[in-house]
């Protein structure tokens, strides 16, 4: 199972009260996601816990300032939004 098939597999028990996780659960999740989006998008590790943690978290958006991490994590083809705060700004304005 992928690191995206376990998330969704795990925010669907969720929506459906099926399984709480524990915190040490939660942290081993997003540190096997985050070893995955480091393999597949060649992000650092550091990189990598973060947009683990924003994908965990279901946040919409992951706002950075680094050209680089924007351009390998949307190789990841995730659901969240992945730009510049300029970007987002724009976005937020139309």
């Amino acid at each position: 199972m992928t690191c995206g098939e376990e998330c969704m597999s795990i925010r669907r028990n969720w929506s459906r009260g099926l399984r709480k996780n524990t915190m040490s659960q939660n942290w081993f999740i997003m540190k096997s996601c985050a070893k995955d989006f480091q393999s597949r998008a060649k992000l650092s590790a550091k990189d990598a816990i973060h947009v683990a943690c924003a994908y965990h978290g279901r946040c919409e958006s992951f706002l950075t300032c680094d050209d680089e991490l924007i351009r390998r994590a949307k190789r990841l083809n995730l659901e969240i939004k992945i730009m510049n705060p300029v970007e987002y700004i724009r976005e937020v304005e139309k």
